[in-house]
């Protein structure tokens, strides 16, 4: 898989990426004690779609993947953290911090950073990710809802 690693990016990160467990977990902590953090959804999209004319699809889209998760975790907050939901999905918890707008220029980063052509094996693939954003919305919000409202956003 080395020939599929992205030119453009350093993966220094890939440890700091949670899984979706830990996420949800962590996320409905911060819930039951206030903190007022957001959640930013990232969907790649349909691998079918972006690679129609590849044929080693899984595995420049595992690269493809690697790679912008390893931009995501430079656009983001020290304090901020990133979960892996799905393959081609995954979240930042965010400090709102201002009110919406924090978590609105944490998603504003993430895409700028997204929007860069990735270069995997010589070939350039650009991504049009979707990205949602839900704040918290009050005492009765679970980490599962604002993903939710999240994801209907990124549609």
């Amino acid at each position: 898989m080395e020939r599929w690693t992205d030119s453009t990016t350093e993966d220094p990160y890939a440890d700091a990426i949670v899984d979706a467990r830990a996420f949800r977990a962590a996320a409905d902590r911060s819930l039951a004690h206030g903190e007022g953090r957001a959640i930013v959804v990232v969907d790649l999209g349909d691998p079918a779609d972006l690679l129609a004319s590849t044929q080693d699809v899984d595995e420049v889209w595992a690269a493809l993947v690697a790679a912008a998760e390893a931009r995501t975790a430079k656009a983001i907050r020290p304090a901020d953290l990133l979960g892996r939901l799905a393959h081609g999905i995954f979240a930042v918890l965010t400090e709102v911090g201002g009110g919406p707008d924090g978590s609105r220029r944490v998603a504003l980063r993430v895409a700028e950073r997204l929007d860069q052509p990735f270069n995997l094996g010589g070939r350039q693939l650009s991504v049009r990710p979707r990205i949602g954003v839900a704040d918290p919305g009050g005492s009765a919000d679970s980490a599962d809802a604002m993903l939710r409202r999240a994801a209907q956003v990124a549609r």
